[in-house]
């Protein structure tokens, strides 16, 4: 036997939760001990790319391999069950599959899951249009009344076709030190008693009031949004709809991409300062040079952001837009904004301080165009980004 298998298995345990999710999986071919290992292991991840490739279902098969996931993730809630051993976390993916059709089994996971002890439960639903038409409502998942009720849950995850309850969002979170919602249905006003919310995540194409009540101090609000000029109002509509005011100061707000049409002459004119947020990050640039100022222009009218990152996939196109938003912010560079059509003046006009802060090592004398020449073209974990004082 080798050492690392002789360890005990609470060890090996946490050998394997600091694994991807793969990689965790395959150990159990390694000897008996990594074996018995994996099917005690606390942490239950199912997805189902591990099991069928989109590509490879049709509507012969369809059923047949949806049958082997079902059996597979029955086997190991049943074990674990049958151990007496708790199940600390559960993460379903599911891609591919009509869950309306399976919701008494996905029902009965989320029961077996909580009525163990879980403490995490992350349940990702994607439901693809030629099985029951594309985002309808009526083919969404409930989610059960095991999860609403739980008093072990602290962290939850929803993500893609959930239908969630507004009564759940009041009553159940209390207990929760993190909650993300990703596209899920139903969600209009969400009304969050944050007591003990430390991180809160929003993701979606509507841009629902959101009040928490009895919030944390710590609490850090994640919210990914689209660009969308066809509604050039609804970014600032968004972000001053989250209450209480004092939140807006721990609000990140991530840009994933955008509608870019050609706005109309003067559509950006404001009459007060919009709301001061955390961090504004652009996952993307626009591609045209004509779209520069007026993509600013739309994102500095909706929030005032104490620092602005980037993480592009690709800086080959990115680093002519920092080079644009930054020589705008330094007042080198002037654009058809609303102060040249009404007394109302663009906050970031009076910017007192534009820092350049970079991830990567440099000079701490180096100037902006240096650090954008070090910058990389392709994807990487090196970025530019400014921080902004007033």
């Amino acid at each position: 036997m080798d050492q690392i298998s002789g360890l005990p298995e609470a060890i090996r345990h946490d050998i394997l939760a600091r694994l991807p999710d793969r990689d965790s999986a395959r150990t159990s071919v390694l000897s008996k001990a990594w074996r018995e290992t994996w099917s005690t292991f606390p942490i239950l991840s199912i997805c189902s790319d591990e099991h069928f490739k989109s590509e490879d279902v049709t509507v012969d098969n369809y059923h047949s391999k949806i049958d082997k996931v079902i059996d597979y993730v029955g086997r190991r809630l049943l074990r674990l069950r049958d151990l007496g051993l708790p199940i600390k976390e559960f993460k379903l993916i599911m891609d591919y599959v009509d869950h309306k059709c399976m919701a008494h089994h996905v029902d009965l996971w989320m029961k077996m899951a909580i009525e163990s002890g879980g403490e995490v439960l992350h349940l990702q639903l994607r439901l693809p249009g030629r099985y029951g038409g594309r985002h309808s409502p009526d083919r969404f998942y409930d989610l059960p009344l095991s999860v609403i009720e739980s008093k072990s849950l602290t962290k939850l995850v929803l993500m893609d076709q959930i239908r969630v309850n507004q009564a759940f969002l009041t009553h159940s979170v209390k207990l929760y030190s993190v909650l993300k919602l990703s596209y899920c249905s139903n969600l209009e006003e969400l009304n969050i008693d944050a007591r003990n919310l430390l991180s809160f995540a929003y993701e979606g194409n509507n841009q629902p009031g959101i009040s928490f009540q009895q919030c944390s101090n710590q609490l850090e609000v994640n919210s990914f949004s689209d660009v969308d000029f066809q509604d050039l109002c609804s970014l600032r509509k968004f972000v001053q709809n989250i209450k209480p005011q004092k939140i807006w100061a721990s609000v990140s707000l991530f840009i994933c991409l955008s509608i870019l049409t050609e706005p109309e002459q003067g559509a950006f004119q404001v009459s007060s300062i919009p709301p001061t947020i955390k961090r504004l990050e652009l996952q993307f640039s626009p591609d045209y040079e004509a779209f520069y100022f007026p993509f600013m222009n739309y994102l500095l009218s909706s929030c005032c952001p104490n620092s602005i990152s980037f993480s592009f996939r690709s800086y080959v196109h990115g680093k002519a837009f920092i080079q644009f938003l930054y020589e705008t912010l330094m007042g080198r560079k002037e654009g058809k904004c609303h102060c040249s059509s009404s007394n109302t003046k663009c906050w970031w006009h009076a910017l007192k301080i534009v820092k350049v802060i970079c991830t990567f090592k440099i000079d701490e004398n180096a100037d902006f165009k240096t650090m954008l020449d070090a910058l990389p073209t392709c994807c990487a974990d090196e970025n530019i980004g400014f921080i902004l004082e007033l």
